[in-house]
């Protein structure tokens, strides 16, 4: 396991940028394209003539990134099609020996830190073109891949200065190949190259965080990381893809995200020339836009006892979320269900000193019931943030939930 220190690191960072990119982006289709057309290893490889990055992309991804108060960044350095977008040893197959010419780790890895962002890498242990990914008989296939694993992970520990994340993807056959055992080996060896690295939980073994993939799955006792696509079609770029999320998703996604106390890794797949999707870049920017408004809100997060993992039993149920925050006494409460001039909160069992409407802080008068029932008044009749409102809540002690006695709640 990393050092709890780098543990709370990862979990501070709270936004990142997660980048899909490879010969599969040539097609228009899916990153998993090789294995859905089912194409021989000899056809697949002919697209990479048409894999021509063009120069400066890695700095626009970081920039983007950045200007949308993202923290870190995830890049694959080599997917399901074993396609390296380094200089590896191991064969030719890659980025710098092949069309590009070019190393695009090492730019993207650059371009991170020139933007002073967290660097992640991507890397999938499986590789499609090895018979061992499809069936377990080959064993002397699957030894060749570990092989070749070992090499590469060692690469990518050593080429490129100090790493931050490692994103291992993929994954191979348990029964066959001592998957365990395998993953424990290679892990210690990325910690022994990179001391401080935190390590992805897709390994079969227990890691540093957790990562659920196209859904938000909160984790009480360790650092959690959902993976999400603007797309929900492909982790690629796809350019004719018609159901994309909306800023007003992805904003709702965020904001479960963090009341949960996790992280969001928000996908994008440039396009095949490396440029983020226009529209994508707008939804990104717009999200951003909202997230550094309310910044103050992300500053210092923690779990409230208010927001109970969004049950539709904490005090808004489904109205509203809560973030808590390094003063015990101050919560956050996110809303993108306005109501008019009131708005109710209800099993708040603990006095409210003030309560200010964000991002300029101001006053609502408010009043309680002597029931847990807080009521937010003389509020616009309109929504002042078409994505989500956010109040500042101030109490005159730690919060706790009202505790609603049972013979109140029915006379039958």
């Amino acid at each position: 396991m990393a050092s709890a220190e780098r543990i709370k690191w990862f979990s501070e960072l709270k936004y990142g940028m997660f980048l899909h990119y490879g010969l599969f982006t040539t097609t228009g289709r899916c990153e998993w394209v090789y294995r859905l057309d089912d194409f021989t290893v000899d056809e697949y490889a002919q697209m990479e003539k048409k894999f021509t990055p063009d120069r400066g992309i890695a700095q626009e991804w970081a920039q983007m990134a950045k200007e949308a108060g993202m923290k870190y960044m995830v890049f694959t350095t080599r997917h399901h099609d074993g396609y390296c977008l380094w200089d590896t040893q191991s064969h030719d197959y890659n980025s710098v020996k092949g069309t590009p010419g070019r190393d695009i780790v090492a730019e993207y890895v650059e371009a991170c830190r020139e933007a002073g962002l967290g660097v992640g890498l991507y890397y999938s242990v499986a590789d499609w073109r090895y018979k061992c990914c499809w069936d377990g008989k080959y064993e002397e296939s699957g030894k060749k891949m570990v092989r070749m694993v070992y090499d590469q992970v060692r690469e990518l520990m050593t080429k490129y200065g100090k790493i931050d994340i490692l994103w291992f993807d993929g994954g191979w056959r348990p029964e066959e190949m001592k998957a365990e055992e395998l993953w424990l080996d290679l892990i210690n060896m990325a910690r022994e190259l990179q001391p401080d690295i935190v390590i992805n939980d897709r390994t079969g073994v227990k890691c540093d965080f957790g990562t659920p993939e196209r859904t938000i799955k909160p984790e009480k006792d360790r650092a959690w990381e959902s993976c999400l696509t603007i797309d929900p079609v492909s982790w690629s770029n796809v350019p004719y893809s018609p159901n994309r999320k909306t800023t007003a998703n992805v904003v709702s996604d965020l904001v479960s995200i963090l009341c949960g106390g996790g992280n969001l890794l928000l996908n994008t797949g440039p396009t095949a020339k490396g440029w983020l999707d226009a529209g994508e870049k707008q939804t990104i920017l717009e999200v951003g836009s909202w997230y550094k408004k309310y910044a103050e809100a992300f500053r210092s997060i923690s779990v409230s006892v208010l927001d109970d993992y969004g049950s539709p039993f904490s005090p808004c149920g489904c109205q509203a979320r809560f973030i808590g925050s390094d003063d015990p006494r101050v919560h956050y409460m996110i809303t993108k269900c306005w109501t008019g001039s009131e708005f109710w909160v209800a099993k708040v069992g603990t006095e409210v000193e003030s309560i200010t409407l964000l991002p300029d802080h101001t006053p609502v008068e408010f009043h309680t019931n002597g029931r847990g029932r807080l009521i937010l008044t003389g509020l616009p009749e309109k929504t002042p943030d078409p994505y989500a409102a956010v109040f500042k809540i101030t109490f005159k002690e730690k919060p706790e939930m009202y505790k609603f006695p049972d013979e109140m709640r029915g006379s039958l």
